[in-house]
């Protein structure tokens, strides 16, 4: 089954979203360097309004990513949503909180507790690996 422009509007938009956040603007600063109303963000950022070559390559450059990386994690040729398969990036673009709670990691001074922290999560995570003191 094709995936759908609509899927496609939709994790561009999120990589967008993930992107910005990630780089600590608001929407309205990421929209006044481009030009457009904050509004219009908010529909590029929620898939609901397509994004134009031309607008594309502006995020790009404004968001310092290659054209590539608003693609990266689709899977070409199959329908669906977000592939959250465990990959890190898919699901950063998929989850805000994902990159909220990693800057709050990155916040913590003391390596020791962000490690024993990281440790915990990881644990908390369930994926069946040890985890050991680094």
């Amino acid at each position: 089954m094709e995936r759908k422009a609509s899927d496609v509007n939709f994790h561009i938009g999120a990589r967008v979203r993930t992107r910005r956040q990630a780089l600590g603007l608001r929407r309205a600063e990421l929209a006044d360097r481009l030009g457009v109303t904050s509004q219009q963000l908010y529909n590029y950022e929620r898939g609901e309004s397509r994004i134009t070559a031309g607008r594309l390559f502006e995020l790009a450059g404004v968001l310092g990513v290659d054209l590539g990386w608003f693609f990266e994690g689709l899977d070409s040729g199959k329908a669906g949503g977000p592939r959250t398969s465990g990959n890190a990036p898919e699901l950063a673009a998929y989850n805000p909180r994902v990159v909220e709670a990693a800057q709050a990691l990155l916040r913590i001074e003391d390596n020791k507790v962000r490690n024993q922290l990281m440790k915990t999560i990881l644990a908390l995570g369930g994926d069946g690996t040890p985890v050991t003191d680094d």
